[in-house]
């Protein structure tokens, strides 16, 4: 990862993105907040990564908004690869993906359009903390991924429940399949090259996948296993799902999530709508995750998890 990466211009802004001005100042936000997430001593105390996913995810940023904002920022672009064309990639699918949800009459309360952005950032908070692992620590070698990597797990966050109805898992990634086909039909409509849209669908397919939360106990059993290393694949599969649970951890902004979640499920799972909206229903979800990698325990998500664990059994 460069440490001076040169600016890029802006794209020219499609039919019903923000204008170049409110972008470049949208991407100084992002930028500030990967800077305090870097710097900042918040030692398990929530309220950055609660300021950053409430100002940076509001109704006034769309999805395609933020992604191209995010292609822009210094923590992307520091992201170096020959002939990047993980860039326009991502916008563009972000369009495409901005458009699916709009027709969707209703757009599901919980994946919708604002479930997407959360991972989207969650996935660079991450980012963000990459030139700090593998320093020193032995363990933290094995997390070293190559910038194209990076680019991959970006578009995978826009990939992930694209085109989700809202509904649960019949059947083992039945959901998560229909997002890989959707991901797939885009890249094949797409001017990306037949062979690169092979490969990218290689990568992509077990990343995607590993998101149905039955798949969890089975990752997290991997990483809780230290005789044997972790494939390339296994980390991206986890710091995707760790991008995907995060803003769901946080107290309060979790608290929020798991109120949509039940809007979701009323109308197919009553019983289940009220569980995920109460307390214990929220201490059984925060029981059952956990944060491994470096990149989210140097941000003190495991802490935050922990913590609110404890303060909700409390009360």
């Amino acid at each position: 990862m460069a440490s001076s990466p040169q600016p890029t211009p802006l794209s020219p802004p499609r039919p019903n993105l923000i204008p170049p001005s409110e972008l470049e100042s949208f991407i100084r936000t992002l930028d500030r907040f990967f800077e305090q997430l870097q710097t900042a001593s918040h030692a398990g105390d929530p309220t950055l990564l609660e300021h950053y996913f409430a100002h940076c995810n509001t109704d006034a940023i769309s999805f395609a908004d933020l992604v191209r904002a995010l292609c822009h920022t210094r923590l992307w672009r520091g992201f170096e690869v020959s002939d990047n064309p993980y860039p326009k990639l991502c916008q563009d699918f972000a369009q495409s993906v901005e458009h699916g949800s709009q027709i969707m009459q209703p757009e599901p309360a919980y994946h919708s359009r604002a479930h997407f952005k959360d991972v989207c950032l969650a996935l660079s908070a991450l980012a963000s903390q990459v030139s700090f692992i593998g320093a020193g620590e032995e363990f933290d070698q094995q997390w070293q991924l190559s910038s194209e990597d990076w680019w991959i797990l970006l578009f995978c966050a826009i990939a992930h429940d694209y085109g989700h109805p809202g509904t649960r898992n019949q059947t083992p990634f039945e959901l998560e399949k229909y997002a890989v086909d959707l991901t797939h039909e885009f890249l094949l409509r797409s001017s990306y090259p037949l062979l690169k849209i092979k490969s990218l669908m290689a990568d992509l397919e077990p990343i995607v996948l590993a998101t149905d939360p039955r798949y969890l106990d089975t990752l997290s059993h991997k990483f809780l296993n230290q005789d044997h290393p972790n494939s390339r694949t296994d980390l991206m599969e986890l710091l995707l799902v760790e991008a995907d649970l995060c803003a769901s951890a946080l107290p309060k902004r979790g608290t929020s999530l798991g109120e949509q979640l039940a809007k979701e499920w009323e109308a197919s799972d009553a019983k289940m709508a009220q569980i995920v909206k109460s307390d214990a229903g929220r201490i059984r979800f925060l029981e059952g995750i956990a944060f491994y990698s470096p990149h989210a325990r140097r941000l003190h998500i495991e802490t935050i998890r922990l913590k609110s664990i404890q303060e909700l059994k409390a009360n």
